[in-house]
Protein backbone atom coordinates (compact mmCIF):
# COMPACT_ATOMS: atom_id res chain seq x y z
CA UNK A 1 0.00 0.00 0.00
CA UNK A 2 1.29 3.54 -1.03
CA UNK A 3 1.79 6.45 1.42
CA UNK A 4 -0.82 8.11 -0.48
CA UNK A 5 -3.60 4.98 -0.22
CA UNK A 6 -2.47 5.12 3.37
CA UNK A 7 -2.93 8.52 4.37
CA UNK A 8 -5.99 8.17 2.36
CA UNK A 9 -7.84 5.28 4.38
CA UNK A 10 -6.83 7.17 7.58
CA UNK A 11 -7.88 10.37 7.27
CA UNK A 12 -11.00 9.22 6.01
CA UNK A 13 -10.94 6.90 9.27
CA UNK A 14 -10.30 9.85 10.91
CA UNK A 15 -13.11 12.06 9.90
CA UNK A 16 -15.69 9.00 10.47
CA UNK A 17 -14.85 8.77 13.77
CA UNK A 18 -15.03 12.51 14.15
CA UNK A 19 -18.84 12.59 12.48
CA UNK A 20 -19.67 9.53 15.07
CA UNK A 21 -18.40 11.34 18.02
CA UNK A 22 -20.55 14.30 16.93
CA UNK A 23 -23.77 12.55 16.60
CA UNK A 24 -23.00 10.76 20.15
CA UNK A 25 -23.28 14.07 21.27
CA UNK A 26 -25.93 15.21 20.06
CA UNK A 27 -28.41 18.84 20.19
CA UNK A 28 -27.39 18.55 24.22
CA UNK A 29 -23.43 19.87 23.23
CA UNK A 30 -21.86 22.99 24.02
CA UNK A 31 -20.34 23.80 21.49
CA UNK A 32 -20.95 26.99 18.77
CA UNK A 33 -23.33 26.60 16.03
CA UNK A 34 -20.23 27.06 13.69
CA UNK A 35 -18.17 24.54 15.55
CA UNK A 36 -21.11 22.12 15.31
CA UNK A 37 -21.40 22.90 11.74
CA UNK A 38 -17.87 22.36 10.57
CA UNK A 39 -17.47 18.74 12.69
CA UNK A 40 -20.91 17.55 11.27
CA UNK A 41 -18.67 17.72 7.63
CA UNK A 42 -16.51 15.02 8.35
CA UNK A 43 -18.60 12.25 7.07
CA UNK A 44 -19.10 14.05 3.54
CA UNK A 45 -15.85 14.54 3.41
CA UNK A 46 -14.71 11.01 4.26
CA UNK A 47 -17.01 9.87 1.44
CA UNK A 48 -15.03 12.52 -0.93
CA UNK A 49 -11.98 11.06 0.53
CA UNK A 50 -13.40 7.63 0.00
CA UNK A 51 -13.80 8.72 -4.51
CA UNK A 52 -10.22 10.06 -4.44
CA UNK A 53 -8.85 6.85 -3.15
CA UNK A 54 -10.79 4.93 -5.83
CA UNK A 55 -8.41 7.33 -8.74
CA UNK A 56 -5.56 5.54 -7.63
CA UNK A 57 -5.97 2.10 -9.16
CA UNK A 58 -7.56 4.65 -12.47
CA UNK A 59 -3.89 6.15 -12.46
CA UNK A 60 -2.31 3.26 -12.02
CA UNK A 61 -3.62 1.79 -15.36
CA UNK A 62 -3.13 5.27 -17.00
CA UNK A 63 0.50 5.38 -16.28
CA UNK A 64 1.02 1.41 -17.12
CA UNK A 65 -0.76 2.11 -20.80
CA UNK A 66 1.14 5.04 -21.50
CA UNK A 67 4.39 3.11 -20.27
CA UNK A 68 3.66 0.04 -22.94
CA UNK A 69 2.12 2.31 -25.42
CA UNK A 70 5.35 2.36 -28.18
CA UNK A 71 5.11 -1.76 -28.31
CA UNK A 72 1.44 -1.96 -29.00
CA UNK A 73 1.81 -1.74 -32.63
CA UNK A 74 -1.81 -2.18 -35.11
CA UNK A 75 -2.14 -5.42 -36.52
CA UNK A 76 -4.10 -4.20 -39.04
CA UNK A 77 -2.67 -1.35 -40.46
CA UNK A 78 1.13 -1.28 -40.14
CA UNK A 79 2.98 2.08 -39.05
CA UNK A 80 -0.49 2.98 -36.46
CA UNK A 81 -0.54 1.73 -33.17
CA UNK A 82 -3.35 0.50 -30.92
CA UNK A 83 -5.29 2.58 -28.34
CA UNK A 84 -8.43 1.45 -26.80
CA UNK A 85 -9.45 -0.68 -29.70
CA UNK A 86 -8.90 2.08 -32.34
CA UNK A 87 -6.31 2.55 -34.47
CA UNK A 88 -4.36 5.94 -34.41
CA UNK A 89 -1.26 7.73 -34.90
CA UNK A 90 1.71 7.72 -32.51
CA UNK A 91 1.34 11.44 -31.74
CA UNK A 92 -2.50 11.04 -31.54
CA UNK A 93 -2.17 7.84 -28.84
CA UNK A 94 0.56 9.46 -26.81
CA UNK A 95 -0.93 12.57 -26.52
CA UNK A 96 -4.31 11.08 -25.03
CA UNK A 97 -2.02 8.97 -22.99
CA UNK A 98 -0.31 11.37 -21.20
CA UNK A 99 -3.81 13.47 -21.00
CA UNK A 100 -5.41 10.68 -19.30
CA UNK A 101 -2.37 9.86 -16.82
CA UNK A 102 -1.69 13.72 -16.06
CA UNK A 103 -5.56 14.78 -15.56
CA UNK A 104 -6.40 12.42 -13.68
CA UNK A 105 -3.35 12.61 -11.18
CA UNK A 106 -4.49 16.14 -10.77
CA UNK A 107 -7.93 15.09 -10.19
CA UNK A 108 -7.08 13.05 -7.56
CA UNK A 109 -4.49 16.31 -5.73
CA UNK A 110 -7.14 18.70 -6.25
CA UNK A 111 -9.85 16.53 -4.24
CA UNK A 112 -7.19 16.00 -1.44
CA UNK A 113 -6.29 19.60 -1.06
CA UNK A 114 -10.08 20.90 -1.28
CA UNK A 115 -10.98 18.42 1.96
CA UNK A 116 -7.67 19.69 3.37
CA UNK A 117 -8.38 23.37 3.17
CA UNK A 118 -12.19 23.10 4.68
CA UNK A 119 -10.06 21.28 7.74
CA UNK A 120 -7.06 23.55 8.21
CA UNK A 121 -7.30 26.76 5.72
CA UNK A 122 -7.94 29.83 7.47
CA UNK A 123 -11.80 31.42 7.37
CA UNK A 124 -11.09 32.84 4.15
CA UNK A 125 -9.61 29.33 2.39
CA UNK A 126 -11.96 26.71 4.08
CA UNK A 127 -15.02 28.37 4.26
CA UNK A 128 -15.62 29.64 0.59
CA UNK A 129 -17.09 26.55 -0.78
CA UNK A 130 -17.29 28.42 -4.35
CA UNK A 131 -13.73 28.15 -4.80
CA UNK A 132 -11.83 24.71 -3.34
CA UNK A 133 -8.41 24.94 -2.18
CA UNK A 134 -5.94 24.04 -4.69
CA UNK A 135 -2.52 22.05 -4.03
CA UNK A 136 -0.75 24.71 -6.54
CA UNK A 137 -2.29 27.89 -6.01
CA UNK A 138 -3.32 28.10 -2.40
CA UNK A 139 -1.01 25.74 -0.57
CA UNK A 140 2.35 26.69 -2.02
CA UNK A 141 1.70 29.55 -4.21
CA UNK A 142 -0.81 31.52 -1.43
CA UNK A 143 0.39 33.37 1.38
CA UNK A 144 -1.35 33.03 4.71
CA UNK A 145 -3.34 30.46 3.66
CA UNK A 146 -3.06 27.77 6.48
CA UNK A 147 -0.78 28.13 9.61
CA UNK A 148 2.07 25.62 11.90
CA UNK A 149 4.99 26.35 9.20
CA UNK A 150 3.03 24.01 6.34
CA UNK A 151 3.56 25.97 3.33
CA UNK A 152 7.26 25.80 3.92
CA UNK A 153 7.00 22.39 4.58
CA UNK A 154 5.66 21.94 1.37
CA UNK A 155 6.87 24.24 -0.96
CA UNK A 156 10.88 23.57 0.55
CA UNK A 157 10.74 20.07 -0.13
CA UNK A 158 8.28 19.60 -2.43
CA UNK A 159 7.35 22.50 -4.53
CA UNK A 160 9.56 21.81 -7.53
CA UNK A 161 8.47 18.22 -8.31
CA UNK A 162 4.78 19.61 -7.92
CA UNK A 163 5.24 22.89 -10.08
CA UNK A 164 6.91 20.62 -13.09
CA UNK A 165 3.81 18.41 -13.04
CA UNK A 166 1.34 21.28 -12.72
CA UNK A 167 2.49 22.99 -15.65
CA UNK A 168 2.83 19.99 -18.13
CA UNK A 169 -0.89 19.20 -16.72
CA UNK A 170 -1.77 22.92 -18.05
CA UNK A 171 -0.07 21.87 -20.80
CA UNK A 172 -1.79 18.72 -21.98
CA UNK A 173 -5.16 19.78 -20.48
CA UNK A 174 -5.50 23.16 -22.23
CA UNK A 175 -2.47 23.59 -24.99
CA UNK A 176 -3.30 20.76 -26.98
CA UNK A 177 -0.26 19.21 -29.22
CA UNK A 178 1.57 22.43 -29.09
CA UNK A 179 1.67 25.73 -27.37
CA UNK A 180 0.89 28.75 -29.26
CA UNK A 181 3.56 30.89 -28.61
CA UNK A 182 1.58 33.10 -25.49
CA UNK A 183 5.38 32.62 -24.05
CA UNK A 184 6.74 34.29 -26.92
CA UNK A 185 7.90 31.11 -28.83
CA UNK A 186 5.28 28.34 -29.31
CA UNK A 187 6.74 24.76 -29.73
CA UNK A 188 5.41 21.00 -30.12
CA UNK A 189 5.55 19.61 -26.73
CA UNK A 190 7.60 16.44 -27.77
CA UNK A 191 10.54 16.40 -29.71
CA UNK A 192 9.80 13.15 -32.22
CA UNK A 193 6.12 12.44 -33.45
CA UNK A 194 7.28 8.99 -34.30
CA UNK A 195 8.45 6.32 -31.94
CA UNK A 196 11.45 4.10 -32.96
CA UNK A 197 14.56 5.83 -30.93
CA UNK A 198 15.27 6.82 -27.23
CA UNK A 199 13.50 10.35 -27.28
CA UNK A 200 9.88 8.82 -28.00
CA UNK A 201 8.86 10.40 -24.29
CA UNK A 202 11.48 13.38 -25.30
CA UNK A 203 10.19 16.80 -24.68
CA UNK A 204 11.32 19.51 -27.61
CA UNK A 205 13.58 22.20 -26.01
CA UNK A 206 11.33 24.85 -26.64
CA UNK A 207 9.20 23.34 -24.71
CA UNK A 208 11.11 22.52 -21.36
CA UNK A 209 12.32 26.09 -21.51
CA UNK A 210 8.41 26.97 -21.66
CA UNK A 211 7.73 24.85 -18.87
CA UNK A 212 11.07 26.04 -16.58
CA UNK A 213 10.22 29.71 -17.49
CA UNK A 214 6.46 29.47 -16.20
CA UNK A 215 7.22 27.48 -13.11
CA UNK A 216 6.61 29.60 -9.87
CA UNK A 217 9.15 27.52 -8.05
CA UNK A 218 13.01 26.38 -7.28
CA UNK A 219 14.70 23.65 -8.62
CA UNK A 220 15.95 23.41 -5.26
CA UNK A 221 12.87 22.35 -3.72
CA UNK A 222 12.84 19.09 -3.96
CA UNK A 223 14.34 16.12 -1.84
CA UNK A 224 15.31 14.49 -5.21
CA UNK A 225 18.98 14.08 -5.30
CA UNK A 226 19.52 14.12 -8.39
CA UNK A 227 16.03 15.52 -9.74
CA UNK A 228 14.88 13.20 -12.51
CA UNK A 229 15.79 14.22 -16.04
CA UNK A 230 12.38 14.98 -16.89
CA UNK A 231 12.80 16.55 -20.37
CA UNK A 232 14.43 13.59 -21.66
CA UNK A 233 11.39 11.48 -20.84
CA UNK A 234 8.66 12.83 -19.47
CA UNK A 235 6.65 9.71 -19.09
CA UNK A 236 9.35 8.34 -16.03
CA UNK A 237 9.82 12.33 -14.95
CA UNK A 238 5.99 12.95 -14.41
CA UNK A 239 5.90 9.57 -12.51
CA UNK A 240 9.30 10.30 -10.32
CA UNK A 241 6.97 14.06 -9.44
CA UNK A 242 3.81 12.72 -8.95
CA UNK A 243 5.69 10.60 -6.16
CA UNK A 244 6.69 13.47 -4.57
CA UNK A 245 3.46 15.12 -5.13
CA UNK A 246 1.88 11.69 -3.25
CA UNK A 247 4.01 12.47 -0.59
CA UNK A 248 3.36 15.87 -0.04
CA UNK A 249 -0.77 15.53 -0.24
CA UNK A 250 -0.19 12.34 2.18
CA UNK A 251 1.39 14.56 4.67
CA UNK A 252 -1.44 17.44 3.81
CA UNK A 253 -4.24 15.34 4.37
CA UNK A 254 -2.82 13.30 7.22
CA UNK A 255 -2.16 16.54 8.97
CA UNK A 256 -5.28 18.21 8.47
CA UNK A 257 -7.39 15.21 9.17
CA UNK A 258 -5.22 14.46 12.30
CA UNK A 259 -5.93 17.67 13.53
CA UNK A 260 -9.79 17.48 13.28
CA UNK A 261 -9.76 14.29 14.89
CA UNK A 262 -7.66 16.14 18.15
CA UNK A 263 -9.98 18.86 17.99
CA UNK A 264 -12.85 17.20 18.37
CA UNK A 265 -11.55 14.84 20.71
CA UNK A 266 -10.27 17.81 23.44
CA UNK A 267 -13.31 19.75 22.73
CA UNK A 268 -16.26 16.98 22.87
CA UNK A 269 -15.08 15.68 26.41
CA UNK A 270 -17.13 18.07 28.30
CA UNK A 271 -20.11 17.34 26.84
CA UNK A 272 -19.58 13.34 27.16
CA UNK A 273 -19.07 13.97 30.79
CA UNK A 274 -15.15 12.89 30.54
CA UNK A 275 -12.07 11.98 28.30
CA UNK A 276 -12.79 7.90 28.50
CA UNK A 277 -15.87 8.24 25.63
CA UNK A 278 -13.14 10.10 23.37
CA UNK A 279 -9.70 9.05 23.63
CA UNK A 280 -7.60 10.07 20.34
Amino acid sequence: MSTLDTALKQASEDLRWVGDAIARVGPAGTLSKESNEFFQMSHQLAVQLEHAKALLPVREIALNSLLTFPSQDSRKSPGLFLFNGTDVTFKVGRYLLFQNYSVTSWALYDTISKVSGILCGNDELSKNPAKPAKLYEDFLQGKNNVGARVRDHLKGAYGWPIAVSYKIRNWLAHDGHYNDGQYQQGSDLFKYDSPGNAGEFEMSDVAWDIVLRNCKGDPSQTRLTPFPDVKANLATGLQACHAEADEAVAFLLSWSAGIARLQATILFRRDAGGPTRFSP
